[in-house]
């Protein structure tokens, strides 16, 4: 057999075919689970999200509250409910701390989602104002093999609440809700804030509204508003909401909306299609490889063909038989690729922070859909080399002439095509590589590096102050201090109508050390010597309020006694350098640590190996507060490296594609490597016999293929240049289309 015989043209397509099948299949996979998301609720038509729009930007959240204003106004809502996660801590029976995930919400949560229970009944899990529902997970954590309904849970949130039903979590792996361990009561939230009939925290909690069937609330917007302006001051005041919003919960997941609540996942539309059309490209790689080296084989092929028609065989016996080879080794490449494809899907899981199930592989709709798109692929493959070679007629072998009719007629096309994808590839790697390192190393106005931040587990002063005393004997531990509100973090943000005008205010606290430990500078000393609080503020703080930086005092905050005004601080920036609004203005409050009796968090600038010292401030933590502290990023330069997780991703699996597009480019100039050199071997045969080295033989042949990589080059420019530069137009703090891109 053709294959047998020829070890090194099978390999190439076999191993060309099963890279570009592992990564279809691995794409096929992530897409399946992205487009799955809430798509399995059985009433996802029917649900919808309560946003707003403020200044141009979109985002979802409202009060608790507003759910009865709303049932009260429209018929069309059946049912809502509130939904909001908070940290909270379980007192297992050792005496230990479990830190989970709470979500609060309503007793009609259940008749909205279809989040199914192992135990208990849906209809009355969540009635009573005590009652919780449990993962299975912490279920099988807290008690055991007992039966966990009935039982008490203490919890710091609430100390008498009572299991009345387990839920299977793998509901939430196709489900836009952020991972949550206990389900309870919205009236157990500690943020009291979002209780109070003022709703005052008007965006603390995402509101699910479930609509009768066929009803559309979206046309309801332009009213809501209205609505909402007459009772609610998030509507009343300027620079506040200016239009209600309701999305619909089947399309939410891709909207390019923000989650004020922060309780649900968003999706990404333009990488899921970024991956699909990248994975098609790699295919269409080792189709055109394919293509190539079966052309390469032609004279081969064709005498062994024109052989057969001597014998009697028909030329549709013929294309049969080159159709059913293509065939064959798409089979061969794709249970290769399955196979890579089931090995490396937890590599892919973890690399896109998903959940994806592998099963699905083997599963009999991706089998029949695999063997229909493998058989399709090699028909469409062997098509093309199959109708040339079998062509062939007997005589145009034995006169030598098929060679030269072949060498016109099949171009070099599909080789400059490939050179070109993989040029853009390379750029495109690049350009985000290089700009994620950008936004990485934007100078940010504060210092992160060596700063561990600890958060206040519990509001307990005599455990705060124990574990400040401990880990202040750290030698690896250089200085600490309460802060209640980061850089980093963003503070806590304060809106007031001041003189007619909204303005915002981002707040922060801290004990003496704060100032130093963040390595904020003064711009300017009032020389008020203010004791508690110090206060600071920023240039935009006086901008915003239409005041001179020489005024020392002012009451921005319609306090009983004017704020004095200590010093103004250099601009930083808040939370990430992706935050558009810089400079925001800030207030910064500085106490002696003895009347900062509730800090957030306690920040610690480390020495040494900062493993080591997570290691050593963790087992105080443990120690002082009996658990476990276990944080994903605990220091703030990790912190702001995690920002860009999407631009990471992105450039790793850019990147990884691109090396894959290096590797599938490389074997299909092989192929056409073997073609050229088929073609010319008389000729460079004549070339040798009459005195040429060699060298100058060799140095024509890779110029004969460098040609085609230049005039793929020339395209790839313009294309770079187009879509990378509307890319990085989306980013204000960007790189520009250096020539060493192009270069390298």
């Amino acid at each position: 057999m053709f294959l047998g015989r020829n070890k090194a043209y099978t390999f190439i397509n076999v191993a060309g075919l099963a890279l570009s099948f592992m990564f279809v299949l691995l794409i096929a996979l992530y897409t399946t689970h992205e487009l799955s998301i809430d798509k399995n609720e059985s009433n996802a038509d029917r649900i919808y999200v309560l946003g707003f729009e403020m200044q141009g930007e979109e985002a979802t959240g409202a009060h608790w509250k507003i759910q009865g204003h709303l049932k009260g106004r429209y018929p069309e809502i059946e049912n809502s409910c509130a939904f909001a996660n908070q940290d909270s801590r379980i007192s297992m029976p050792d005496g230990k701390q479990l830190k989970v995930v709470e979500a609060c919400t309503d007793s009609t949560f259940f008749a909205i989602f279809d989040l199914p229970l192992i135990q208990g009944d849906r209809k009355t899990a969540l009635e009573g104002l005590n009652s919780v529902v449990i993962s299975s997970r912490i279920a099988k954590a807290v008690f055991g093999n007992e039966n966990p309904l009935g039982q008490a849970l203490k919890m710091d949130s609430n100390n008498s609440l009572r299991v009345t039903g387990v839920f299977d979590e793998t509901y939430l792996e196709t489900s836009s809700l952020r991972d949550f361990d206990v389900l309870s009561r919205f009236e157990n939230i500690t943020n009291t804030a979002m209780l109070g009939d003022y709703m005052n925290n008007a965006t603390g909690a995402e509101i699910y509204l479930l609509t009768t069937p066929g009803s559309d609330l979206s046309a309801k917007e332009d009213d809501m508003t209205e609505f909402f302006r007459s009772i609610w001051w998030f509507y009343e005041i300027d620079d506040a909401a200016e239009q209600a919003k309701v999305y619909p919960l089947n399309e939410l997941y891709f909207l390019d909306v923000d989650d004020a609540p922060d309780v649900r996942i968003k999706g990404n539309i333009k990488f899921v299609r970024i991956l699909f059309a990248v994975g098609l490209v790699i295919l269409l790689f080792s189709v055109i490889n394919y293509v190539n080296l079966t052309i390469a084989q032609s004279s081969k092929r064709a005498k062994e063909m024109a052989t057969r028609r001597l014998v009697g065989s028909q030329r549709s016996g013929i294309v049969l038989r080159l159709l059913s080879e293509s065939v064959l080794i798409c089979l061969i490449s794709l249970f290769m690729g399955a196979f890579l494809a089931w090995v490396f899907v937890p590599y892919e899981s973890n690399l896109l922070q998903t959940q994806l199930n592998r099963s699905l592989i083997y599963s009999p709709l991706y089998i029949v859909l695999m063997i229909l798109a493998a058989v399709v692929l090699g028909v469409i493959s062997g098509a093309g080399p199959a109708m040339v070679i079998s062509r062939t007629k007997p005589v145009d072998v034995v006169r030598g002439t098929f060679r030269l009719r072949s060498k016109m007629v099949f171009s070099k096309v599909l080789i400059v095509f490939q050179n070109v994808a993989t040029i853009v590839m390379i750029a495109v790697t690049l350009t985000v590589i290089l700009q994620t390192r950008h936004l990485i190393n934007a100078p940010l106005g504060f210092e992160t590096k060596s700063l561990l931040e600890i958060p206040n587990p519990a509001y307990d002063t005599l455990r705060m102050n124990t574990f400040a005393n401990e880990v202040s004997k750290l030698a690896c531990v250089d200085k600490m201090s309460f802060a209640a509100g980061t850089p980093k973090q963003g503070g806590n943000n304060q809106t007031q109508i001041v003189n007619g005008k909204t303005v915002s205010f981002q707040i922060f606290c801290g004990d003496r050390e704060y100032m130093d430990i963040f390595g904020l500078k003064l711009k300017k000393d009032n020389g008020t010597g203010g004791d508690n609080p110090t206060v600071y503020v920023n240039s935009r703080f006086y901008q915003d309020l239409g005041l001179d930086e020489s005024v020392v005092s002012c009451n921005p905050f319609e306090e009983k006694n004017p704020m004095r005004i200590d010093g103004i601080v250099e601009d930083f920036q808040i939370r990430s350098i992706l935050h558009s609004d810089y400079p925001h203005p800030y207030v910064i409050y500085i106490y002696d640590r003895s009347w900062l009796v509730n800090p957030w968090d306690f920040v610690l600038r480390v020495t040494g190996d900062p493993s080591e010292a997570y290691k050593a401030v963790s087992k105080v933590y443990e120690d002082v507060y009996g658990e476990t502290l276990d944080l994903d990023t605990p220091f703030i330069d990790e912190q702001v490296q995690a920002d860009y997780g999407n631009e990471k991703r992105t450039s790793t699996v850019l990147g990884i594609f691109a090396g894959i597009a290096i590797l599938i480019s490389f074997l299909g100039l092989i192929a056409m490597s073997t073609y050229f050199i088929e073609q010319r071997r008389k000729e460079i045969a004549v070339k040798k016999v009459f005195g040429s080295t060699s060298s100058l033989v060799m140095s024509q042949l890779v110029w004969s293929f460098t040609r085609y990589v230049l005039v793929a080059f020339v395209i790839a420019v313009p294309i770079i240049w187009y879509f990378m530069g509307n890319w990085l137009s989306g980013y204000s703090y960007r790189i520009s289309l250096s020539p060493w891109i192009f270069l390298a």
